[in-house]
């Protein structure tokens, strides 16, 4: 936050006041507003350059998109962060500098997209009838671990031990089995507490995305004493919410997160009051910290385009110099 300076010179002084004194009164103020609007002073850390990831930027957009990305690390930053950094541009990059122990911090909050979004499943599609159909004529010898189930809500699905198992055999199922226009085949990561696997999700075209998002904050659970973020839509999202919940009771509501399917509650009746809560539990590690991670993202947006740290260097009293 900026703070404005000013120079008060008493009421019973001004006549004392002279031309020649005024100008000093000035540039006193000036001096002021500007190390107040200067960024923190780091006497020791660690300096992180990062870049666009190339794939993802083209000459025609790349300053646009790195204008984009310094201002949404910044504010993820100013979220997550509780001491001093730096944010800033140095021609093509983006330099982050910080203390020693939030290195890490960065590492999270800059290389993830952020994205949020609510789709619904897809009630009994013959393309996963197609996929389940390939994954049986596979045989056990190439599906490994993979196997077909069904879901009464949702018809044939594919679960597996692990993540990188359905991906294993996905990848080569739909370079053949293309997805419709705006669906996506996601996997919902196996839950320890639950005794769960992985299994498949397909999604339809997202109704709510994060700009629909009005605020995110952590809430502890009284119950379970659990983290959770707590999500309230503005009225468009929150209108959305109900309409295509009351229109789909009985469908999966597949919360996604960066690709990643979060929770899959079956909708059991219309969703008024325009907000949303995330659990976290003891397979995301550290809970507390993964909640606090996705609030700052969430508040911040999402980045445009992906980033990847280039190098990361010390500066200061056991370091390079600045």
């Amino acid at each position: 936050m900026r703070h404005l300076s000013l120079c008060f010179c008493p009421f019973a002084c001004l006549a004392l006041l002279s031309l020649a004194t005024l100008p000093s009164c000035r540039a006193k103020a000036e001096d002021d507003a500007a190390a107040a609007a200067a960024p923190p002073v780091l006497r020791q850390g660690v300096e992180m350059t990062l870049a666009l990831v190339p794939d993802f930027a083209t000459d025609l957009d790349v300053e646009a998109q790195l204008t984009a990305c310094l201002a949404v690390l910044q504010t993820r930053l100013e979220h997550a962060l509780s001491g001093p950094f730096n944010v800033y541009r140095r021609g093509d990059l983006i330099v982050v500098e910080v203390p020693e122990a939030a290195e890490a911090e960065v590492h999270a909050l800059s290389q993830r997209p952020g994205r949020l979004d609510f789709r619904l499943s897809v009630a009994h599609p013959p393309l996963m009838r197609e996929v389940a159909a390939a994954v049986t004529a596979l045989g056990e010898a190439d599906a490994g671990s993979v196997r077909v189930e069904e879901d009464p809500d949702d018809g044939p699905f594919l679960r597996a031990p692990s993540r990188a198992a359905l991906e294993a055999v996905l990848s080569g199922l739909l370079a053949a089995q293309p997805l419709p226009p705006d669906h996506l085949l996601l996997i919902e990561d196996p839950s320890p507490a639950l005794n769960s696997s992985a299994r498949t999700h397909l999604a339809g075209p997202a109704f709510i995305s994060g700009d629909d998002i009005q605020d995110a904050e952590v809430e502890v659970d009284p119950i379970t004493q659990r983290p959770q973020v707590m999500i309230t839509f503005n009225p468009r999202g929150a209108r959305a919410l109900a309409e295509i919940s009351g229109q789909h009771v009985g469908r999966k509501l597949l919360v996604v997160f960066d690709g990643q399917v979060l929770t899959a509650p079956v909708i059991r009746d219309r969703i008024d009051g325009g907000r949303a809560v995330l659990d976290f539990g003891a397979e995301d590690g550290d809970p507390m910290t993964a909640a606090r991670r996705m609030v700052s993202m969430l508040r911040a947006g999402a980045l445009s385009t992906p980033l990847m740290v280039l190098t990361v260097r010390p500066f200061g009293a056991n370091g390079a110099a600045q």
